[in-house]
Protein backbone atom coordinates (compact mmCIF):
# COMPACT_ATOMS: atom_id res chain seq x y z
CA UNK A 1 0.00 0.00 0.00
CA UNK A 2 2.85 2.39 0.85
CA UNK A 3 4.51 1.75 -2.55
CA UNK A 4 1.24 2.62 -4.24
CA UNK A 5 0.98 5.87 -2.26
CA UNK A 6 4.59 6.73 -3.16
CA UNK A 7 3.82 6.24 -6.85
CA UNK A 8 0.73 8.41 -6.56
CA UNK A 9 2.80 11.17 -4.92
CA UNK A 10 5.41 11.02 -7.69
CA UNK A 11 2.82 11.03 -10.46
CA UNK A 12 0.79 13.89 -8.99
CA UNK A 13 3.56 16.13 -7.66
CA UNK A 14 6.97 15.35 -9.16
CA UNK A 15 6.11 14.62 -12.78
CA UNK A 16 4.23 17.93 -13.31
CA UNK A 17 7.20 19.75 -11.76
CA UNK A 18 9.57 17.99 -14.17
CA UNK A 19 7.31 18.94 -17.07
CA UNK A 20 7.28 22.62 -16.02
CA UNK A 21 11.08 22.67 -15.70
CA UNK A 22 11.48 21.05 -19.13
CA UNK A 23 9.15 23.55 -20.81
CA UNK A 24 10.90 26.48 -19.11
CA UNK A 25 14.35 25.19 -20.12
CA UNK A 26 13.23 24.78 -23.73
CA UNK A 27 11.84 28.32 -23.79
CA UNK A 28 14.94 29.74 -22.08
CA UNK A 29 17.32 28.08 -24.54
CA UNK A 30 15.25 29.26 -27.50
CA UNK A 31 15.21 32.80 -26.11
CA UNK A 32 18.99 32.77 -25.55
CA UNK A 33 19.51 31.55 -29.13
CA UNK A 34 17.26 34.29 -30.48
CA UNK A 35 19.10 36.93 -28.44
CA UNK A 36 22.46 35.71 -29.69
CA UNK A 37 21.19 35.95 -33.28
CA UNK A 38 19.96 39.50 -32.65
CA UNK A 39 23.26 40.50 -31.06
CA UNK A 40 25.06 38.86 -33.94
CA UNK A 41 23.04 40.89 -36.43
CA UNK A 42 23.87 44.07 -34.51
CA UNK A 43 27.57 43.22 -34.58
CA UNK A 44 27.92 43.06 -30.78
CA UNK A 45 29.13 39.44 -30.72
CA UNK A 46 31.15 37.23 -33.02
CA UNK A 47 29.04 34.70 -34.84
CA UNK A 48 28.82 32.48 -37.83
CA UNK A 49 27.83 34.41 -40.97
CA UNK A 50 25.09 31.92 -41.77
CA UNK A 51 23.28 33.01 -38.60
CA UNK A 52 22.40 36.38 -40.10
CA UNK A 53 21.75 35.34 -43.69
CA UNK A 54 18.14 34.85 -44.76
CA UNK A 55 17.19 31.20 -45.12
CA UNK A 56 15.57 30.77 -48.49
CA UNK A 57 14.35 27.72 -50.33
CA UNK A 58 14.80 29.38 -53.74
CA UNK A 59 16.31 32.38 -55.45
CA UNK A 60 13.00 34.27 -55.47
CA UNK A 61 12.98 37.71 -53.84
CA UNK A 62 9.68 39.26 -52.82
CA UNK A 63 8.52 42.61 -51.47
CA UNK A 64 5.12 44.04 -50.64
CA UNK A 65 3.67 46.84 -52.75
CA UNK A 66 0.84 49.09 -51.62
CA UNK A 67 -1.70 51.05 -53.60
CA UNK A 68 -4.78 53.03 -52.64
CA UNK A 69 -8.13 52.50 -54.30
CA UNK A 70 -10.41 55.11 -52.83
CA UNK A 71 -10.47 54.47 -49.10
CA UNK A 72 -9.11 50.93 -49.50
CA UNK A 73 -5.38 50.17 -49.19
CA UNK A 74 -4.39 47.24 -51.39
CA UNK A 75 -1.25 45.24 -50.60
CA UNK A 76 0.27 42.85 -53.13
CA UNK A 77 3.43 40.78 -53.18
CA UNK A 78 5.89 41.47 -56.00
CA UNK A 79 8.45 38.74 -56.66
CA UNK A 80 11.50 38.35 -58.87
CA UNK A 81 13.61 35.29 -59.69
CA UNK A 82 17.00 36.49 -60.97
CA UNK A 83 19.17 34.44 -63.29
CA UNK A 84 22.56 33.09 -62.30
CA UNK A 85 25.42 35.35 -63.34
CA UNK A 86 28.96 34.18 -64.00
CA UNK A 87 29.96 37.83 -64.24
CA UNK A 88 28.79 38.58 -60.72
CA UNK A 89 30.27 35.37 -59.36
CA UNK A 90 33.64 36.53 -60.67
CA UNK A 91 33.50 40.27 -59.92
CA UNK A 92 31.01 40.80 -57.08
CA UNK A 93 31.22 37.72 -54.86
CA UNK A 94 34.74 38.57 -53.58
CA UNK A 95 33.23 41.61 -51.82
CA UNK A 96 30.70 39.64 -49.78
CA UNK A 97 30.93 40.72 -46.14
CA UNK A 98 34.11 42.69 -46.80
CA UNK A 99 32.95 45.70 -44.75
CA UNK A 100 31.03 43.87 -42.05
CA UNK A 101 29.93 46.22 -39.28
CA UNK A 102 31.25 49.39 -40.90
CA UNK A 103 29.28 52.55 -41.66
CA UNK A 104 28.72 53.67 -45.24
CA UNK A 105 27.54 56.65 -47.27
CA UNK A 106 25.80 56.35 -50.64
CA UNK A 107 26.20 59.51 -52.72
CA UNK A 108 23.49 60.20 -55.31
CA UNK A 109 23.52 63.07 -57.83
CA UNK A 110 20.73 65.26 -56.41
CA UNK A 111 21.33 68.96 -55.53
CA UNK A 112 21.33 68.37 -51.76
CA UNK A 113 24.66 66.60 -52.18
CA UNK A 114 26.20 70.09 -52.46
CA UNK A 115 25.08 70.78 -48.87
CA UNK A 116 26.64 67.63 -47.43
CA UNK A 117 29.67 67.73 -45.13
CA UNK A 118 31.46 64.40 -45.13
CA UNK A 119 33.00 62.79 -42.06
CA UNK A 120 35.65 60.26 -42.96
CA UNK A 121 35.50 58.31 -39.68
CA UNK A 122 32.64 57.05 -37.54
CA UNK A 123 32.29 57.21 -33.74
CA UNK A 124 34.54 54.15 -33.37
CA UNK A 125 37.18 55.88 -35.53
CA UNK A 126 36.64 53.45 -38.38
CA UNK A 127 36.79 54.54 -42.01
CA UNK A 128 33.35 55.31 -43.46
CA UNK A 129 32.85 53.47 -46.75
CA UNK A 130 31.78 55.77 -49.60
CA UNK A 131 30.01 54.73 -52.79
CA UNK A 132 29.12 57.17 -55.56
CA UNK A 133 27.23 56.96 -58.83
CA UNK A 134 27.32 58.70 -62.19
CA UNK A 135 28.28 62.39 -62.17
CA UNK A 136 29.11 62.62 -58.45
CA UNK A 137 32.76 62.42 -59.49
CA UNK A 138 32.52 66.07 -60.56
CA UNK A 139 31.18 67.32 -57.21
CA UNK A 140 33.17 69.06 -54.50
CA UNK A 141 32.69 66.34 -51.90
CA UNK A 142 34.15 63.65 -54.17
CA UNK A 143 36.90 65.92 -55.43
CA UNK A 144 37.87 66.52 -51.79
CA UNK A 145 37.46 63.07 -50.27
CA UNK A 146 37.36 60.62 -53.16
CA UNK A 147 35.31 57.40 -53.18
CA UNK A 148 35.87 53.82 -52.18
CA UNK A 149 33.57 52.45 -54.89
CA UNK A 150 32.08 53.94 -58.04
CA UNK A 151 29.07 52.67 -60.03
CA UNK A 152 27.95 53.61 -63.56
CA UNK A 153 25.57 51.81 -65.88
CA UNK A 154 24.09 54.41 -68.26
CA UNK A 155 26.33 56.23 -70.74
CA UNK A 156 23.57 58.65 -71.77
CA UNK A 157 23.95 57.69 -75.43
CA UNK A 158 20.34 56.51 -75.53
CA UNK A 159 18.31 59.66 -76.28
CA UNK A 160 15.14 58.06 -74.87
CA UNK A 161 16.58 57.88 -71.36
CA UNK A 162 16.31 60.36 -68.52
CA UNK A 163 18.83 61.87 -66.15
CA UNK A 164 22.34 61.60 -67.56
CA UNK A 165 21.10 61.47 -71.16
CA UNK A 166 20.13 65.17 -70.98
CA UNK A 167 22.96 66.33 -68.72
CA UNK A 168 26.17 68.09 -69.70
CA UNK A 169 27.85 65.54 -67.45
CA UNK A 170 26.63 62.56 -69.44
CA UNK A 171 29.26 59.85 -69.77
CA UNK A 172 29.40 60.02 -73.55
CA UNK A 173 30.18 63.75 -73.40
CA UNK A 174 33.09 63.35 -70.95
CA UNK A 175 34.33 59.82 -71.56
CA UNK A 176 37.99 60.50 -70.82
CA UNK A 177 37.24 62.20 -67.50
CA UNK A 178 35.05 59.31 -66.43
CA UNK A 179 37.52 56.61 -67.43
CA UNK A 180 40.37 58.50 -65.74
CA UNK A 181 38.57 58.56 -62.38
CA UNK A 182 39.91 56.08 -59.85
CA UNK A 183 38.19 55.23 -56.55
CA UNK A 184 40.26 53.77 -53.73
CA UNK A 185 38.98 50.24 -54.17
CA UNK A 186 36.96 49.51 -57.32
CA UNK A 187 34.97 50.92 -60.26
CA UNK A 188 31.93 48.94 -61.42
CA UNK A 189 30.35 49.39 -64.86
CA UNK A 190 26.93 47.87 -65.50
CA UNK A 191 26.11 45.20 -68.05
CA UNK A 192 22.49 44.53 -69.01
CA UNK A 193 21.24 41.31 -70.58
CA UNK A 194 18.03 42.75 -71.97
CA UNK A 195 19.18 46.13 -73.29
CA UNK A 196 22.78 47.12 -72.83
CA UNK A 197 23.16 50.89 -72.37
CA UNK A 198 26.43 50.93 -70.43
CA UNK A 199 30.04 51.64 -71.36
CA UNK A 200 31.75 49.58 -74.04
CA UNK A 201 34.38 46.95 -73.28
CA UNK A 202 37.10 49.38 -74.40
CA UNK A 203 35.80 52.07 -72.02
CA UNK A 204 35.54 49.53 -69.21
CA UNK A 205 39.16 48.51 -69.69
CA UNK A 206 40.30 52.15 -69.86
CA UNK A 207 38.64 52.81 -66.49
CA UNK A 208 40.15 49.68 -64.89
CA UNK A 209 36.53 48.80 -64.13
CA UNK A 210 34.87 45.43 -63.68
CA UNK A 211 31.41 44.48 -64.81
CA UNK A 212 28.33 43.71 -62.75
CA UNK A 213 25.27 42.23 -64.40
CA UNK A 214 21.57 43.13 -64.25
CA UNK A 215 18.61 42.33 -66.44
CA UNK A 216 16.30 45.37 -66.31
CA UNK A 217 17.62 48.92 -66.75
CA UNK A 218 14.24 50.51 -67.46
CA UNK A 219 11.75 52.11 -65.08
CA UNK A 220 8.70 50.63 -66.77
CA UNK A 221 8.94 47.34 -64.88
CA UNK A 222 9.41 47.37 -61.12
CA UNK A 223 11.93 44.75 -60.06
CA UNK A 224 12.65 43.85 -56.41
CA UNK A 225 16.22 44.06 -55.17
CA UNK A 226 18.34 40.91 -54.80
CA UNK A 227 20.37 39.86 -51.75
CA UNK A 228 22.72 37.26 -53.26
CA UNK A 229 24.19 39.44 -56.02
CA UNK A 230 27.37 37.39 -55.95
CA UNK A 231 25.44 34.52 -57.52
CA UNK A 232 22.57 36.13 -59.40
CA UNK A 233 21.93 39.20 -61.52
CA UNK A 234 21.26 42.44 -59.64
CA UNK A 235 17.64 43.41 -59.08
CA UNK A 236 16.15 46.89 -59.03
CA UNK A 237 15.14 49.16 -61.86
CA UNK A 238 15.18 52.79 -62.95
CA UNK A 239 18.50 53.90 -61.43
CA UNK A 240 22.12 52.92 -60.88
CA UNK A 241 21.65 53.87 -57.22
CA UNK A 242 19.71 50.61 -56.74
CA UNK A 243 22.74 48.64 -57.91
CA UNK A 244 25.05 50.59 -55.60
CA UNK A 245 22.67 50.05 -52.67
CA UNK A 246 22.49 46.29 -53.24
CA UNK A 247 26.28 46.16 -53.35
CA UNK A 248 26.68 48.08 -50.08
CA UNK A 249 24.25 45.76 -48.31
CA UNK A 250 26.11 42.75 -49.72
CA UNK A 251 29.40 43.99 -48.24
CA UNK A 252 27.94 43.70 -44.75
CA UNK A 253 27.81 47.32 -43.62
CA UNK A 254 25.74 48.02 -40.52
CA UNK A 255 24.42 51.46 -41.50
CA UNK A 256 24.01 53.53 -44.66
CA UNK A 257 23.50 57.26 -45.08
CA UNK A 258 21.68 58.26 -48.28
CA UNK A 259 22.96 61.62 -49.52
CA UNK A 260 21.73 63.54 -52.56
CA UNK A 261 19.06 60.92 -53.25
CA UNK A 262 16.52 63.62 -54.04
CA UNK A 263 14.47 61.65 -56.61
CA UNK A 264 14.21 64.67 -58.92
CA UNK A 265 14.66 65.28 -62.63
CA UNK A 266 16.23 68.42 -64.05
CA UNK A 267 18.62 69.40 -61.26
CA UNK A 268 21.93 67.85 -60.27
CA UNK A 269 24.67 68.38 -57.72
CA UNK A 270 27.62 70.45 -58.85
CA UNK A 271 25.80 72.42 -61.51
CA UNK A 272 22.91 74.68 -62.43
CA UNK A 273 19.43 73.29 -62.84
CA UNK A 274 18.71 72.60 -66.50
CA UNK A 275 14.98 73.01 -65.97
CA UNK A 276 12.50 73.36 -63.15
CA UNK A 277 13.16 70.29 -60.97
CA UNK A 278 10.30 67.82 -60.82
CA UNK A 279 9.76 64.58 -58.99
CA UNK A 280 10.94 61.38 -60.65
CA UNK A 281 7.74 59.45 -60.05
CA UNK A 282 8.97 56.15 -61.49
CA UNK A 283 12.14 56.16 -59.41
CA UNK A 284 10.10 57.00 -56.30
CA UNK A 285 8.00 53.87 -56.94
CA UNK A 286 11.22 51.86 -56.91
CA UNK A 287 12.46 53.49 -53.70
CA UNK A 288 9.21 52.56 -51.95
CA UNK A 289 10.08 48.88 -52.43
CA UNK A 290 13.37 49.24 -50.57
CA UNK A 291 12.17 49.34 -46.91
CA UNK A 292 10.39 45.99 -47.16
CA UNK A 293 13.41 44.41 -48.88
CA UNK A 294 15.74 45.61 -46.11
CA UNK A 295 13.32 44.45 -43.39
CA UNK A 296 13.18 40.98 -44.94
CA UNK A 297 16.76 40.39 -46.01
CA UNK A 298 18.94 42.88 -44.06
CA UNK A 299 16.99 43.66 -40.86
CA UNK A 300 20.17 44.55 -38.96
CA UNK A 301 21.05 47.48 -41.28
CA UNK A 302 19.98 51.02 -40.37
CA UNK A 303 19.25 53.57 -43.12
CA UNK A 304 19.41 57.34 -42.64
CA UNK A 305 18.34 59.86 -45.27
CA UNK A 306 20.31 63.12 -45.16
CA UNK A 307 18.25 66.18 -46.15
CA UNK A 308 15.35 64.15 -47.55
CA UNK A 309 13.52 65.65 -50.49
CA UNK A 310 11.75 63.02 -52.58
CA UNK A 311 12.28 60.35 -49.91
CA UNK A 312 10.44 62.26 -47.18
CA UNK A 313 8.00 60.03 -45.34
CA UNK A 314 9.57 56.70 -46.33
CA UNK A 315 10.45 54.62 -43.25
CA UNK A 316 13.51 52.57 -44.21
CA UNK A 317 13.90 50.97 -40.77
CA UNK A 318 10.77 48.87 -40.47
CA UNK A 319 12.55 45.98 -38.75
CA UNK A 320 13.74 48.20 -35.89
CA UNK A 321 10.16 49.09 -34.95
CA UNK A 322 9.31 45.58 -33.67
CA UNK A 323 11.16 43.82 -30.90
CA UNK A 324 14.03 46.30 -30.91
CA UNK A 325 14.66 45.87 -27.16
CA UNK A 326 13.89 42.17 -26.94
CA UNK A 327 17.35 41.14 -25.75
CA UNK A 328 18.62 44.29 -24.01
Amino acid sequence: MRAKNDCTFVCRRVLPLILVVTVFATYFNAHIKLCEEVKCERGSVECDESAVQPVKSSNTYCVTTSASSGTIQVHEELCYSPKKSDTNALNVRPFKGRHKGQSAVLLCTGPTLDEYTHEQFDKENRHVITVGVNSVIFTEVVQSYGLDYYFLQDTGRDSTGVGLSVSDNAFYKRVEEYTNFRPRIQTFYGLFRMRHIGPTDEETNAAAAVRYESEYPACSELVPLVADIGRYTFGGSCSVVMSALQFLLYTGVSSIKLVGCDVTIGAYAGGKAMSAPRSNVELLRMWKLVPDFIARYYPQVLIEVIRPVGLTGIDFNLSSRDGANLCE
